[in-house]
């Protein structure tokens, strides 16, 4: 009973719990986690979150460097269950909003690189499991992360994320990625303009057309190239409708806080778009966000 009391005790009576407390108690549970049953691991990483929203303030760099690593540790050794996916996912939330200069840090040196590494198994395995279960707790960092996001934030995944997004047809991937760059748009859309990515392949040439990251060279790309050329792939013709379904929130995120630099990709922008829901097969799809504010963007561009 120890665990659930605490569980609830942390959750529901917060406001009267000091953080010292709140810290004494996480440093109790952190040994129980590599020890404990598949059945109670989920309950203490709830109570840990828990935990975390009281003891934030008086976590050090150590404790958070310690609760990065067992968590990461057992939840990717074997990814699967729902719940315990959901409450790992909220626990990093929660620890990616902490103010607290020590956490931030740890957050944005230990638990984004540890997480893009394991991004980069999908260029082996599309369909990973352990890449998915990286990418949608990266979406939860990024959920919490304050806005504007923390100094290098971005820079942290973004290769590792454009590199997944160029190499899978996964819904569930493309889904969790194009979240993480409409947060990073809606939060701080700077930090990806600033953004770019340099091999020894040369740069495409001048045609009109989006390139999909998976075919297109990246010499100096900048993040925002990459970006629309994930969504000129989506767009295509003949990709799947139901990764185009994500596009309306990122592309309407990005005309709200980056219309001067998308200025002159604009007309190819709805070009894909008409071209795309003229072949549109699902209702959905030919409702999808953004196509007015298209609209709307080209008509102020021109006055």
């Amino acid at each position: 009973m120890l665990i659930p009391t605490r569980h609830s005790f942390f959750r529901h009576l917060r406001e009267t719990i000091g953080p010292e407390r709140g810290a004494q108690t996480l440093a109790r549970l952190m040994p129980l986690l590599p020890q404990t049953t598949e059945n109670t691991l989920v309950l203490i990483v709830e109570t840990c979150e828990a935990t975390l929203k009281v003891a934030g303030a008086t976590l050090d760099a150590q404790t958070c460097s310690s609760v990065i690593s067992t968590v990461l540790n057992i939840w990717l050794a074997s990814p699967g269950d729902p719940m315990m996916g959901n409450a790992v996912c909220e626990l990093f939330s929660a620890l990616s909003a902490i103010a607290s200069p020590a956490v931030q840090s740890v957050v944005l040196t230990e638990a984004l690189p540890s997480l893009a590494a394991v991004l980069r198994e999908i260029q082996a395995d599309p369909f990973s499991p352990r890449a998915a279960a990286a990418l949608e707790i990266v979406d939860s960092v990024f959920d919490g992360q304050p806005t504007p996001l923390g100094p290098g934030c971005f820079a942290a995944v973004a290769g590792a994320l454009f590199d997944t997004l160029a190499v899978t047809e996964d819904r569930a991937i493309v889904q969790s990625g194009l979240h993480v760059i409409t947060t990073a748009v809606r939060k701080d859309v700077d930090q990806l303009l600033s953004w770019c990515v340099s091999s020894d392949l040369q740069c495409i040439d001048g045609s009109e057309e989006l390139t999909p990251p998976s075919r297109r060279n990246a010499n100096g790309t900048s993040g925002l190239e990459l970006v629309l050329a994930q969504v000129a792939h989506l767009l295509q013709p003949g990709a799947s409708e139901s990764g185009g379904l994500f596009v309306g929130d990122l592309v309407l995120h990005l005309i709200r806080t980056a219309s001067a630099s998308l200025g002159p990709v604009l007309p190819d922008l709805l070009k894909a778009f008409v071209t795309r829901l003229a072949t549109a097969e699902t209702a959905s799809f030919s409702q999808v966000r953004g196509f007015p504010h298209f609209i709307c963007q080209l008509h102020t561009n021109r006055r």
